[in-house]
């Protein structure tokens, strides 16, 4: 009986020495590599909500040398294989769409995938042919024709872009509204005064407009070096800008 006494305290005392030094010990850590791909996502649309095909879409890291790039697959996913870890921003680029760029993509410790899925839509085919604006009632009535006309079955897209001095356009501006879905030609579209001050503009000011086709899914995106918002899709056919005065 003595021994078997022995024999547990022996194995008792063994148990502890296995436990501690299990608990000392770090855990391994994974080895990464350098590089790992990145992996994702596109959804293509025409200029409206109509879903198209998303293959043949060109993505590309920005600045690798060699470039590493692939093209979407009939599902619209992407494999951008052995890319060294850092920060990129990736390209996309497809004939028919406004080219496309998200930043920031932060790539490190393994494959990335880019969790959200990358909507594109196609350049606009929306040609506007006349503009005008006016104080009408206290507020302001931009009224735009386009071509084609919008209608219920093939609704318009349309982006006004507003500046406070006259040569106000896509790239020279401070604020722009987007119309999506106008269903009726000429769009009239009201701006009451609060409407213009919470866009920075003052009674009194005159305000100059322009307006373009653009696609529901605009493709905008921040250009990282400037930074300044770029919209691909928009259509350059745009009838002359106007002008009002804020109430």
């Amino acid at each position: 009986m003595k021994n078997n006494w022995y024999k547990i305290g022996f194995l008792l005392i063994v148990l502890v020495f296995v436990s501690t030094s299990a608990c000392n010990e770090k855990d391994p850590v994974p080895d990464y590599g350098t590089k790992a791909n990145i992996i994702g996502e596109v959804s293509l649309f025409d200029e409206g909500l109509v879903p198209l095909r998303n293959d043949s879409m060109i993505v590309t890291v920005v600045g690798t040398n060699p470039v590493i790039t692939d093209t979407t697959d009939a599902n619209g996913k992407y494999v951008l294989k052995d890319v060294p870890y850092g920060s990129y921003s990736l390209s996309f680029h497809k004939t028919g769409y406004g080219f496309h760029m998200i930043n920031n993509v932060v790539h490190q410790e393994g494959e990335t995938v880019v969790t959200k899925t990358i909507t594109l839509g196609q350049f606009s085919t929306t040609h506007i042919t006349a503009l005008s604006a006016k104080d009408t009632l206290g507020s302001i009535l931009i009224r735009i024709s386009s071509d084609p006309a919008g209608t219920p079955s093939s609704p318009r897209h349309i982006r006004v872009f507003f500046h406070d001095i006259d040569n106000v356009s896509f790239e020279n501006y401070t604020k722009n509204i987007f119309l999506a879905n106008q269903k009726t030609s000429p769009l009239e579209y009201r701006l009451n005064p609060h409407a213009l001050e919470d866009m920075g503009f003052k009674t009194g000011e005159t305000v100059w407009i322009k307006a373009y086709g653009d696609s529901y899914y605009s493709n905008d995106y921040i250009e990282p070096v400037k930074g300044q918002h770029i919209y691909p899709n928009l259509n350059m056919n745009s009838a002359a800008a106007t002008s009002f005065v804020v109430p």
